[in-house]
């Protein structure tokens, strides 16, 4: 939920419409992880009623909103997205026993730095790996871009591919980590 509003806030829309959507999005969510019983067809079938139940008159009346729905919905249930909203890395997270480097920019509007930075840390220290770097760096995009809008429409216009700083950071941490643990 918060990447999604993360993106709609990027884009420069109106709060009012994120809390419009909102609902919509969660009961998305909601459904697509309770209901893990169900053939795709089925879920798509729920997931559509449940949003025209949702959308207001206009949004009913809106054709775009009607034409992107279908789009919406089939993308909300490939094997991939199913997979990707019902994964829980706990798990793996807790299994980890090599050193670790877990970079965010601080724009990202795809991940949340800091709730997923500080997830994965905890997930890695639970288990006794205490060897863990995490760091977020400020005004870099998704990408590690030095971003303008920070918007994710703009990734492909950017002429920065990676921050150098990033590109520094993580030739020193291997360097520093790395060449030294295995050298011992």
């Amino acid at each position: 939920m918060k990447q999604v509003e993360l993106i709609y806030q990027s884009t420069g829309k109106p709060d009012s419409v994120w809390q419009k959507k909102k609902p919509i999005y969660r009961h998305q969510y909601s459904t697509v992880l309770q209901q893990t019983d169900k053939t795709v067809e089925e879920l798509q079938k729920e997931l559509y009623a449940d949003a025209i139940k949702l959308l207001s008159p206009e949004e009913l009346q809106d054709l775009n909103v009607m034409r992107q729905l279908p789009t919406q919905l089939t993308a909300a249930t490939s094997p991939w997205y199913l997979h990707f909203m019902r994964y829980d890395p706990t798990e793996a997270l807790n299994k980890i026993k090599c050193p670790v480097l877990a970079l965010n920019g601080d724009k990202d509007v795809q991940v949340d730095a800091v709730m997923n930075l500080n997830a994965i840390q905890q997930g890695i220290i639970k288990n006794g790996n205490k060897n863990v770097t995490v760091k977020i760096y400020p005004g870099l995009n998704h990408f590690f871009q030095t971003c303008r809008t920070c918007n994710h429409l703009e990734y492909g216009d950017l002429e920065e591919t990676i921050s150098p700083e990033v590109l520094k950071d993580i030739t020193e941490w291997i360097l520093n980590t790395v060449c030294k643990t295995s050298m011992k």
